[in-house]
């Protein structure tokens, strides 16, 4: 707080994504700082927790509920807070940057598989930007209120946060279910245009094949620059998902 008795932060967001936030580490372990792996493990919690409560207050339901479960409807303050979360990271994805080798990574990449199951959550925000739609597209709609993504952001967000195998496969699995709802409606439902079957198909895939673009780039990434993962771990992400 500052000495005029005001807060020095707009949210809770800005302090916990703040680089020089200190995590404390989370363990009993009496040997903790003997041990690095158990050291970077414990100093994790705290970022999991926190990609957790995210996850619930963007979706509306536990981080841990169901999948199957009946999604809830989007606010305007869920979906403002998603507009934050994709300011904040893809303004400053070095927060969430995962190095395998040399460790140097950011404070806050354990909590990446809570974001790739918020970006699953809002596809059709996510869509919307990367196609440059308004927040009222009839071709990529929104689950309730639409968070407005910033086009530059949501690109450097999904390029940082898909290096992460269960968000890439959350993010994956999630484009292509929506994607594939966008064209049976462009095939299906009626419609005024005048655009041809082919440019209104070709239309509705463009945003979901950036996405699946950048996700196949954001694998090869971890795997081979950042060595933060391996083929197997996203191998076995995506088998879980589709269970």
């Amino acid at each position: 707080m500052k000495q005029d008795g005001k807060l020095g932060f707009k949210s809770y967001l800005d302090v916990f994504s703040d680089k020089d936030f200190l995590w404390n580490a989370d363990s009993n372990d009496a040997h903790l700082y003997g041990n690095e792996d158990a050291l970077r493990a414990a100093r994790n919690v705290g970022p999991e927790a926190l990609g957790h409560a995210l996850e619930s207050a963007t979706t509306g339901r536990p981080y841990d509920s169901d999948d199957m479960g009946d999604a809830v409807r989007h606010t305007p303050e869920r979906a403002g807070l998603v507009h934050d979360i994709v300011d904040k990271f893809g303004s400053d994805p070095e927060l969430l940057k995962h190095n395998g080798d040399s460790g140097e990574s950011g404070p806050l990449y354990a909590m990446k598989d809570s974001l790739g199951d918020i970006t699953s959550e809002y596809m059709g925000d996510f869509q919307q930007a990367m196609y440059e739609e308004n927040a009222g597209s009839d071709m990529f709609p929104t689950f309730g209120s639409a968070a407005g993504l910033d086009p530059g952001h949501t690109q450097k967000f999904l390029s940082e946060v898909g290096q992460d195998p269960h968000a890439y496969a959350a993010i994956t699995a999630a484009q292509q279910a929506y994607t594939a709802d966008v064209v049976n409606g462009v095939v299906n439902d009626p419609t005024t245009s005048t655009t041809s079957m082919g440019g209104r198909v070709r239309d509705a895939v463009a945003p979901g094949a950036a996405i699946a673009g950048i996700m196949s780039d954001s694998r090869a990434d971890a795997i081979y620059q950042y060595h933060a993962a391996s083929d197997a771990d996203f191998n076995e992400a995506a088998a879980d998902k589709a269970k």
